[in-house]
């Protein structure tokens, strides 16, 4: 089987990195892969390394005729256009199955209209993103089911499949090395990390500190990742208002970011709203074995009960002070909490699992497409018998052949 995977391919992109571990995954277990970058500007110096080589722009083959030379094509989309600029000349290919890794896709539409020469006429005005880009799409794949609902635009198989996570196999987590790593102070760190944005109720956390005494003299918030001057200087007011101890560490590179981890009591992976299919920081702080707190909606609800620490899908300032307030005086069960974890997320987010359950939807749209070509010459060869389109003896032939297919379809509206 030969699969052409596009993706963004850059060393920061998320998407990129699950698509290294599944692309990876397949290339082990004896699939060809492609893996061809959808960014608008590809750089080959800054590109993660993928065991499938050699990378190249979607834009250098993008002319070639792919259908014939590939089984398959999965197309990644995220709602950062720039990352994706390329993945809609792709669309009108054959057996083409979207992954769809953020619920909302409001930014990517506005850059498609924007900038694509098609975008008009591919992402209308009005429409959802996601609905129509999966109505393009043979197959589709959701990382949770609170937004599945959009993808049944596509006419073939669906699969929510967890996100494909993991940590290089030379990082240390949990263990001996924390208490090491534990600061002489003896407060209890806060962590949230990733590109710090109002979604991730940074603010809400600094409200929820600054309201309860205990929290306030005993809790240290760190914030780690990329962050605008506007918001640094808005959460550093409210902190000082409030008098929350709060520190804005900024972006760091990965080994910086796993002693953050190492070090951290709890990890506040919160969203209000939630707007990605599943989240790679919550993944990541739970296969470090950390405490994690999150909201209770969208992907954060699938997770089990007893592997995070869950607060009011509202995400308010008093709901997040009371799981802190646990947090802080149940030591040994934040320390459970983290082991339960880990070992969910090692087994659930696995990217050989990931691998395989995406191969039998793969197989799923190959079927169709087969079916499918029969079907159009079988209904070619009723015309020239004369046989009308619509007639009801045409409509009998072509669906008994259909319900032959193992595997059924959607028809689309």
């Amino acid at each position: 089987m030969k699969i052409l995977w596009l993706t963004p391919t850059h060393s920061r992109s998320a998407i990129g990195r699950f698509s290294k571990l599944v692309t990876d995954a397949l290339y082990l277990k004896g699939y060809g892969v492609r893996v061809c970058s959808t960014e608008a500007e590809f750089k080959t110096s800054d590109c993660h390394d993928f065991m499938a080589q050699p990378v190249t722009s979607f834009g250098d083959m993008k002319s070639d005729p792919l259908d014939d030379q590939y089984d398959v094509i999965i197309i990644n989309f995220g709602d950062h256009y720039p990352n994706h600029a390329q993945s809609l000349d792709a669309l009108s290919r054959k057996r083409v199955i979207g992954i769809f890794h953020d619920a909302d896709m409001t930014n990517f539409g506005n850059g498609t209209r924007a900038i694509h020469k098609s975008g008009n006429d591919l992402l209308p005005i009005g429409k959802n993103v996601t609905e129509a880009l999966a109505h393009f799409c043979d197959g589709a794949v959701a990382h949770s089911d609170f937004y599945t609902s959009a993808l049944e635009a596509s006419d073939g198989p669906i699969s929510v499949l967890p996100l494909a996570w993991s940590l290089p196999q030379d990082v240390q987590t949990r263990g001996d090395i924390r208490p090491i790593l534990k600061g002489p102070t003896g407060r209890f760190s806060l962590l949230t990390f990733g590109n710090i944005n109002p979604n991730k109720c940074a603010d809400r956390v600094i409200s929820a500190i600054g309201m309860h005494p205990d929290l306030k003299h005993r809790v240290t918030y760190r914030l780690v990742g990329a962050i605008q001057a506007s918001i640094r200087e808005e959460l550093t007011m409210l902190a000082k208002d409030l008098g929350v101890n709060l520190a804005i560490v900024g972006a760091v590179e990965d080994a910086e970011l796993h002693r953050e981890l190492l070090a951290a009591d709890c990890v506040s992976c919160l969203r209000n709203p939630v707007l990605e299919g599943a989240s790679a920081s919550a993944i990541e702080a739970m296969l470090h074995g950390c405490a994690v707190m999150v909201s209770d909606a969208g992907f954060y609800s699938g997770l089990p009960d007893d592997a995070v620490c869950k607060v009011s899908p509202e995400t308010t300032p008093t709901s997040i002070a009371v799981a802190l307030e646990y947090l802080l005086n149940q030591p040994e069960e934040r320390t459970a909490l983290g082991k339960r974890a880990q070992t969910y997320a090692t087994s659930a987010f696995a990217p050989g699992t990931y691998a395989d359950r995406l191969i039998e939807l793969i197989e799923d749209v190959r079927v169709l497409s087969a079916y499918g070509a029969a079907i159009k010459s079988t209904a070619g060869q009723l015309t020239r018998l004369g046989l009308r389109p619509g007639a009801a003896s045409t409509d009998l032939v072509l669906r008994a052949l259909e319900d032959m297919a193992p595997v059924k379809r959607r028809v689309s509206e």
